[in-house]
Formats: structure tokens, sequence, C-alpha cells
């Protein structure tokens, strides 16, 4: 069983069918860790302040990194260059394969951020799972450029996506060579300071007193006011 992180699904739209995938994900050998609805922001001197989320990430330090848009519906569209909803209404931000390649990107470089040299050794794909779209139908859709069959998962896939996972991470990426690989030392590094640190804030003493002076200056003040009133 893969390490899911958090343990259960965060809150969700109940019409992304984001358990069914975080289910799904959760069978994974245990050498993976899924996370669900990871969050990232960037900012710096070359980044303008930015948040996005990722609905789901698989990393495995065997094998990389793999952000996965979840898309829930089967009449989902494309036309003239627009992804819609089976409801009609059109993606946001460029549709899901799109995002979920910008999504790869804000993380790799939120992790470039405290691990400057950890992507020469991690292969970061990203891919789109369609839930309700089964891989028989799919396989009769006129794809956009920006979309391919290797890079996309199906309802069929919810059974075990196991063999699917590691066929997309068996795909090659330009500038990464196959014999390079994430050190343990690597991975628990960023597991530890960059993708779930843990923490307890407690007050210094030093914390404690200053606000203890600041209750007693306001004390006084409230004084103040009340003998200029009498």
């Amino acid at each position: 069983m893969a390490h899911m992180i958090p343990a259960h699904p965060k809150d969700f739209d109940p019409a992304s069918h984001e358990d069914v995938v975080f289910a799904a994900l959760s069978h994974l050998p245990d050498e993976f860790y899924v996370f669900h609805s990871l969050e990232t922001v960037t900012l710096g001197r070359n980044h303008p302040y930015a948040m996005h989320e990722s609905d789901f990430v698989v990393i495995s330090p065997r094998y990389g990194i793999l952000t996965i848009e979840a898309k829930a519906g089967s009449h989902i569209s494309y036309q003239n260059g627009t992804w819609y909803y089976s409801s009609g209404l059109p993606m946001p931000h460029g549709g899901p394969y799109h995002q979920s390649v910008v999504a790869m990107h804000h993380l790799m470089d939120c992790i470039a951020e405290s691990l400057p040299n950890f992507r020469r050794n991690c292969k970061f794909l990203s891919a789109v799972w369609f839930i309700d779209l089964s891989a028989d139908v799919f396989r009769r859709i006129s794809l956009p450029m920006e979309a391919t069959a290797a890079l996309t998962l199906t309802l069929d896939d919810l059974a075990d996506p196991t063999p699917k996972i590691l066929s997309i991470f068996d795909i090659p990426v330009q500038g990464f060579h196959p014999e390079r690989s994430i050190t343990a030392q690597e991975f628990n590094r960023l597991m530890d300071q960059v993708l779930c640190p843990a923490f307890h804030l407690v007050p210094s003493p030093a914390s404690q007193n200053q606000a203890i002076e600041q209750r007693f200056n306001s004390l006084l003040r409230e004084q103040y006011r009340l003998l200029d009133f009498l």
C-alpha cells in the first residue's frame, strides 16, 4: 500500500470524484508516496507570487515525481482550442494537460528553492486522469497536440493504476539520464524539509514576557483615559 499524505482525502468537490482516485492510488506499492491536493507557492525575483494546487502528486525515490490532474465527467469535450466540462463550462488554466504541466513546474521551483541540486537526479512528469472515460472510448478520440495517450489514465486504471503509473515513469525525459536516481538522503530531505515538514510552535519565555508587558501597557493606557475622563 502507498503512503497517503494526508491519510484521508482533503476537502473536495464531490463531483470531482477525487476520493475514487485517492482510493485507487492507495493501492500502489509501498515505495510510493501520494499527496492529495498539494499546494505550492512561488515567490522570488524571477517569479511573481503564484499559488497552484496539484490534485495528486505521486513520488518514488526510485522513479521520480509525477503530478496528476484528475477530471471527472463522461462528456468532457475539446473545441476550437478550449477544453469543456460535461456541464459545458470551459476549463480554466488552458485545460487539464497544461494545468498538470504548470503544477509540475511550480513544484519543481518550490523544491529547487530548498534543494538546488535535486532536479538533476529526479525525473519530473505530468499526467491527466479522466476518471469516467474508458480506455476504449479514449483511443477513438482525436487528441489536441498538447495531449498524449501515454500520459493519460482512464476509467480502466482505477482497478489497478500501478502498470500505467510505471509506464509513465518509464517515458524518457529530455536532459534526464536514466542512470541518475534520488539518494536516500535526498529523498529524506525532500520529505522532511519541503513536502511534509513537522513542527510545533511553542512560545518562548521572552515572547510570553513581551505579551504580558504589552497587556500591562495597554491596561495603563486604559487607566490614563479613565483618569482624563474623570
